[in-house]
């Protein structure tokens, strides 16, 4: 089946890692924007030319680090977490889509049973002869032919609109999550070369300390 109770816990389970992550990534760039804020404070004191310099070339990498950070946590939020909350959202309205239906046809079940035995009756009634018993039969007969019908009305709608829905889910959802987590993913990898990047600008300055 595409839907299942399954796949909402686990995206629930890790819509919550998710969350996590994003809290720490931002906890980090707080971190480091303390440390790039420390570090061109020590800068200012330092009498050592070489090391001043390379002290203040930290900062600002960590600058531009607390940036990269920020980035991805708001990659993590937006681009990967809001995929999840989506997928849950749909995988909570498709389940209680297909409880409706269940009940539909639960009651749809009831209401044939109940006109079966009131068929029954009508012809228990018309066999005695008791006429005014029949008549009231025959009211409930239509009533509950009425509702039987009504039943399967509601059941074949609801089995239209979940089928349709499926379909979608199949054909457009899956791949707009597919197409978000490749986005996720290569900012992601973006970024890790940022970082990369940052430190092979820097790491020049810091040879040169003496």
């Amino acid at each position: 089946a595409v839907v299942s109770t399954q796949s909402g816990h686990y995206g629930r389970e890790l819509l919550v890692v998710v969350d996590n992550l994003v809290a720490d990534r931002r906890d980090l760039a707080n971190k480091t924007s303390s440390f790039a804020a420390s570090c061109m404070h020590l800068g200012e004191g330092e009498d050592n030319a070489s090391l001043r310099r390379a002290i203040t070339k930290l900062s600002e990498l960590e600058t531009k680090m607390e940036s990269v950070h920020i980035e991805q946590s708001d990659n993590d939020l937006f681009t990967f977490g809001e995929t999840i909350k989506d997928y849950i959202s749909i995988i909570q309205s498709a389940k209680a889509a297909f409880d409706e239906r269940v009940k539909i046809f639960s009651t749809w079940e009831s209401a044939q049973s109940t006109l079966a035995k009131k068929r029954e009756a009508k012809n228990k009634a018309t066999a005695q002869g008791k006429a005014e018993r029949v008549a009231q039969c025959e009211e409930d007969i239509k009533f509950w032919e009425g509702k039987v019908e009504k039943c399967q009305e509601d059941f074949e709608l609801i089995s239209k609109n979940l089928k349709d829905e499926i379909r979608i889910f199949e054909e457009v959802w899956v791949r707009e999550v597919k197409e978000a987590i490749s986005s996720y993913f290569q900012k992601t990898i973006d970024n890790q070369r940022k970082i990369v990047g940052h430190w092979k600008e820097f790491l020049p300055e810091a040879k040169i300390i003496n």
